[in-house]
């Protein structure tokens, strides 16, 4: 891909996150400022356990999809397979949390929009073609998806806005929108590369399924890691200290996307490198080095902005925010080189064992918040999801043999050094 294209390619997979990200981002803050930090926290509550159980119903088939089309291997086939994966464990994932409402104690406030919310997962299950155009480095037809979903979803909104607004309502729109990103990106990339629909190989399926275990099993505890301290602040503290916190954690969010999306947008490059290539290792190492630096760019901002953004945003009301984001400025450097990394061990086939990083974080975070969060309240949770962070992306690869070049690539990229051929 020349200079120029490449650019422009960064650019829209940066607009078109930017987009995604961005709905949510102000349907949170909409959501915030008129439910009241009581309300958001059983939304954001709902949303949590979602999001760790997405993990599983997405089976993680995006970085696979990505890897084995920017290789080469026949995209129609891969594209297939996926969403006969995405669409069984999606439904799977539906029909559980439905069962799960309706076998709970009545007096659980959360479980039906829980079980609302979990239409989501199969009105996401073709997002595979979002994933399927970045591994044609395609990111305008992306942003043409988001762009058209975002005035789809404003509509809507507009249209819900006449009635009273309550939990409910920001459930019905993540789902519609999700649903309408789905069928834009299945009908653009139709359209685009005359994707044909086949019969699955059950032999493919196996064969990603069993590439993507490992991923899956790493995400589920990543994500478990990312939202363990709000899971527990809602059974130690309570839903309106978990709202107080939850409006920083999705601020803290919004500036960690950014490095995450990079690592993304650019690893076909790195899973195009071959050994014997001169540049290979330094090649590497920059890469690290380039998505590290913007991480360090976004938490400085973030610390920088820590003392206004909260009241301009959600106002007063949620104040004790504040603290957080200045505890936690620090989060998008470590998901950089955490973000980066990951794409480096999946060129390198050596993800079989990337969730011991993910189990040993997990461990530590969910215990530093047993202890921190009586102590301290929402700010021992944020101080403990950054040392929990810390060790998955960075530390834990000082102990595993296997990710010690990782650890020696990250020191060379933060130090400025190069790497040994």
């Amino acid at each position: 891909m020349l200079i120029g294209n490449r650019i422009i390619n960064q650019l829209c997979s940066l607009v078109s996150k930017g987009i995604e990200l961005g709905k949510i981002f102000i349907l949170n803050v909409i959501s915030a400022r008129s439910l009241g930090a009581e309300d958001f926290g059983t939304l954001s509550f709902i949303i949590s356990v979602a999001t760790v159980m997405g993990v599983i119903t997405e089976f993680r088939v995006q970085d696979v999809m990505i890897k084995k089309i920017s290789m080469g291997e026949s995209e129609n086939k891969i594209i297939i397979n996926a969403i006969a994966i995405c669409l069984s464990f999606s439904t799977a994932g539906f029909l559980i949390t439905t069962f799960f409402s309706c076998v709970t104690d009545t007096n659980i406030s959360w479980k039906n929009y829980l079980a609302l919310y979990s239409v989501i997962f199969i009105a996401s299950s073709l997002k595979v073609f979002k994933y399927a155009f970045i591994a044609n480095r395609n990111n305008i037809a992306n942003c043409a998806v988001e762009a058209i979903s975002l005035i789809a979803s404003f509509a809507f909104f507009l249209w819900l806005f006449n009635e009273n607004l309550t939990i409910n309502s920001y459930i019905y729109i993540r789902i519609f929108d999700a649903a309408m990103v789905s069928i834009l990106g299945f009908a653009m990339y139709k359209v685009a590369y005359r994707f044909k629909l086949t019969k699955p190989d059950l032999v493919s399926i196996r064969s990603i399924i069993i590439e993507s275990g490992p991923l899956v099993l790493s995400g589920f505890v990543v994500i478990l890691l990312q939202r363990i301290d709000q899971i527990m602040i809602k059974y130690m503290l309570g839903n309106y200290e978990l709202g107080i916190y939850s409006s920083a954690a999705n601020i803290i969010t919004v500036f960690s996307i950014a490095p995450m999306l990079i690592s993304q947008t650019n690893s076909p490059s790195i899973f195009r490198l071959t050994k014997d290539s001169i540049e290979y290792q330094n090649t590497r190492m920059k890469y690290i080095r380039n998505i590290a630096f913007l991480g360090l760019a976004m938490s400085l901002i973030l610390l920088g902005a820590s003392k206004y953004i909260i009241s301009i945003l959600y106002g007063e009301a949620y104040a004790e925010a504040e603290s957080i984001l200045k505890i936690s400025f620090l989060t998008p450097f470590v998901i950089a080189l955490g973000a980066a990394s990951s794409q480096i061990i999946i060129a390198d086939n050596n993800s079989s064992i990337v969730f011991y990083k993910s189990i040993m974080a997990l461990i530590l975070g969910a215990t530093l918040n047993f202890i921190l969060i009586p102590l301290m309240g929402i700010e021992g949770a944020a101080i403990s999801t950054l040392s929990a962070m810390l060790l998955s992306n960075v530390v834990s690869n000082i102990f595993i043999k296997k990710y010690k070049y990782i650890w020696h690539l990250q020191c060379d990229a933060i130090f400025l050094k190069d790497s040994k051929q």
